[in-house]
């Protein structure tokens, strides 16, 4: 079961994440900025080779950002499946101005213009707002890098993840968004239910040695233990939430 649900990196695969990460690095983003906020590439392998092995028509991304994790997902699924993707478009300075980058637009338009570069745009779907609940953490990070309160409060943004069931069901969701237990119990409290029957949920940063993984292990713990009939495989900083058959 392990090695079908957890295939791994072969000399087969298209270096998705490389093209992707090098288009950011050539838009002037920094190379630390994106190693700490974006999927690596041995994660970027891991997911690349699941979706070539699964072929998923439907997939739904939690937690967007700029995009590079976006761009994996688009370049490695079929031109016909669709990507939904929900994120709260705040302005890339809620991370990038602890490494030097000053950005006040928001991560969409970057998301938007890499999807055009790469001609993978139609097949994806920009959701702006929090999936399923507000998110206070966010602002408090954005607040303490010496982020305006008021690019925030202006942009007035909701709860959005009910919008999802229009595209559902998912046959593979990744989910990276807020990493705090509350909100990763509750967005896997929510998304579940759009899950097709032999749907997966990546769930990332799960390493316990990394920044997030013990709240996001601990909001899967919560769900596990308050929906019955769902299992988890993990595998460094990556894990695989799908239901027991």
């Amino acid at each position: 079961m392990c090695r079908l649900l957890y295939p791994f990196k072969n000399g087969r695969l298209m270096d998705y994440w490389q093209m992707v990460y090098t288009y950011f690095v050539d838009q002037g983003f920094p190379e630390a900025l994106l190693d700490f906020v974006c999927i690596h590439q041995d994660e970027a392998d891991q997911i690349t080779t699941l979706i070539e092995s699964k072929q998923p028509d439907s997939i739904l991304e939690i937690g967007t950002f700029i995009g590079l994790s976006t761009g994996v997902l688009a370049l490695a699924s079929a031109p016909t499946s669709t990507l939904v993707c929900v994120d709260p478009n705040f302005p890339v300075d809620i991370f990038s101005n602890n490494f030097k980058h000053p950005e006040s637009r928001g991560c969409f338009e970057f998301v938007r213009t890499m999807l055009e570069h790469f001609g993978i745009h139609q097949k994806v779907v920009l959701l702006e707002g929090y999936f399923s609940c507000i998110s206070v953490s966010y602002q408090e990070r954005f607040i303490a890098q010496g982020g305006n309160t008021d690019l925030i409060e202006s942009n007035n943004i909701t709860v959005v993840g009910e919008r999802i069931g229009e595209y559902a069901p998912y046959d593979l969701v990744f989910v990276d968004g807020d990493h705090s237990l509350e909100f990763v119990y509750s967005d896997l409290s929510l998304v579940h239910r759009y899950l097709s029957e032999d749907g997966i949920i990546i769930l990332h940063d799960l390493d316990p040695r990394g920044h997030w993984g013990k709240d996001v292990a601990a909001g899967v713990t919560q769900f596990l233990q308050n929906y019955a009939g769902f299992s988890i495989i993990i595998h460094e900083n990556l894990g695989l939430l799908y239901k027991e058959t």
